[in-house]
């Protein structure tokens, strides 16, 4: 039905698109092989610079890469305060802390202690210049009138009698001071003689028992046959005064011989125109000697006719 020429025709566009395929193949497998070669030189000069390759620098500095083997290491900040009201709790607390302990402590001690001082202090300023014209004018008399104690006793200047007087915790006109002092003074003809009498009686007689302030007064230490240093002084100068001897309180701060400091109380008792230091809490001690605290180092608050505590 076809002729030779139909097929010659047929077999022309064939081999003209076979042509024109094998034209627009060539174009792109060319291009692509030139990216290839470009690529792999950018490479190859980047490990290679001025001819020498990277390999062969790290060679030459002895660097050794071991990035997988490095091992990390969580660094610790140490923080004084972790917040602002912690830092400032803790100087408010500081401060007030010490600033209560400091206030509750001076309290205390200078209104319980110091007060009363100041107290006695300012009787003291009267009491001492009396004292000291009353020595004068005893010891003037003392000189004029004959030494045995009836007349001592009778010619004792007037500045003296208030160590003569009972007071509270002082009973020395109650008949159980005034019958003790008597069995205790017989047969002592001198002033100086029934002072002794009347200390060692006290000192071997009376213990010591540690408290603060009067507790028992004259006649309560005397049936106790124990006290402390106020009650032991109330005794002492109970009976001297039951005995016509002048006697009085000294209230000071001693330095025993422990090496404690304290408040103490005890004695003077006036013979022969000159005042005795009379002590009887201790066995160490002697009428007009002291050896249990330092006379020298102590401090003397006072010197009162009536202890009023």
């Amino acid at each position: 039905m076809f002729g030779g020429g139909t097929i010659k025709r047929i077999s022309r566009f064939a081999f003209a698109g076979l042509l024109a395929l094998a034209l627009c193949v060539l174009p792109i497998s060319n291009g692509l092989s030139y990216l290839g070669e470009s690529q792999a030189n950018i490479i190859g000069d980047s490990n290679n610079v001025n001819g020498v390759s990277v390999a062969e620098t790290q060679k030459s500095m002895g660097v050794q890469v071991n990035a997988a083997s490095t091992v990390y290491k969580k660094v610790y900040t140490k923080v004084k305060y972790k917040s602002w009201y912690k830092s400032w709790y803790k100087s408010w607390y500081k401060y007030h802390g010490k600033w209560k302990y400091k206030w509750k402590y001076t309290w205390k001690y200078k209104w319980k202690y110091k007060w009363v001082v100041t107290y006695k202090k300012v009787t003291t300023s009267s009491s001492t210049t009396t004292t000291s014209s009353s020595v004068s004018s005893a010891s003037t008399s003392s000189k004029s009138n004959t030494t045995n104690s009836s007349s001592s006793n009778s010619s004792t200047s007037s500045s003296l009698t208030k160590y003569l007087k009972a007071t509270t915790n002082c009973q020395s006109t109650s008949t159980t001071i005034k019958s003790k002092a008597k069995s205790i003074t017989n047969g002592k003809t001198s002033s100086y003689t029934k002072a002794v009498a009347v200390y060692n009686y006290v000192r071997d007689k009376i213990g010591y028992s540690f408290y603060y302030n009067t507790k028992y007064g004259a006649i309560g230490t005397l049936s106790k046959k124990t006290g402390n240093c106020c009650d032991t002084a109330h005794l002492l100068v109970a009976l001297s005064r039951a005995s016509g001897l002048p006697a009085r309180y000294v209230h000071g701060y001693c330095k025993f011989s422990s090496g404690s400091w304290y408040g103490h109380v005890w004695a003077e008792v006036y013979v022969n125109g000159k005042w005795y230091k009379a002590d009887a809490t201790s066995s160490k001690n002697s009428f007009g000697v002291v050896n249990n605290w330092k006379t020298s180092t102590a401090t003397i608050y006072g010197k009162y006719a009536s202890l009023s505590f």
